[in-house]
């Protein structure tokens, strides 16, 4: 399924039935869910017995994946790792100058998501903090207003006792 998805790619083919089968809108996102849906014993399998032809045209494929899916940059990482562990001596010059722009994209989408997660777990211990002080608060709330509660009930025990004494 990986050398097809590449020849679709390679050939940047707008309208075909496999395209439609992975209910993608062109052959930049079939590529996508193509190598999204594989396992990585599968990737590695297929990678390892990809033709050289095909391994030219991977790095290009994982570059658009980097570029219009931002948050895959852990699929495009992994894809590059075994196609380096299998290929690295089949590539060429043209191929290392393209796998180097890739390789600095995927550096800036890991930082990306590295401010990202940082921000969201800054974000969720301020959240944490913030609800436990509201939750403070409405306990003493709810303490301070019982407190009320029981020395106002104390007073008027005190005044019907007073009433009853003296009527």
């Amino acid at each position: 399924k990986f050398i097809a998805a590449l020849d679709v790619f390679r050939e940047k083919r707008a309208s075909d039935p496999e395209i439609m089968a992975y209910g993608a809108k062109d052959y930049k996102e079939y590529i996508f869910k193509v190598f999204q849906s594989a396992k990585t014993s599968e990737i590695e399998q297929s990678f390892l017995l990809l033709p050289v032809s095909y391994v030219h045209q991977m790095i290009p494929a994982i570059n658009v994946i980097l570029t219009d899916y931002p948050f895959a940059s852990e699929l495009a990482l992994r894809l590059l790792e075994v196609l380096m562990k299998f290929h690295l001596p089949t590539l060429n010059s043209a191929d290392k100058e393209l796998l180097r722009t890739t390789c600095q994209l995927a550096r800036r989408r890991l930082t990306m998501l590295k401010d990202l997660v940082g921000f969201s777990l800054a974000l969720s211990k301020f959240q944490t903090i913030e609800e436990k002080a509201k939750d403070e608060e409405q306990s003493f709330i709810k303490t301070l207003l019982g407190e009320r509660k029981r020395k106002k009930g104390r007073k008027e025990k005190l005044i019907r006792r007073a009433l009853l004494r003296v009527g």
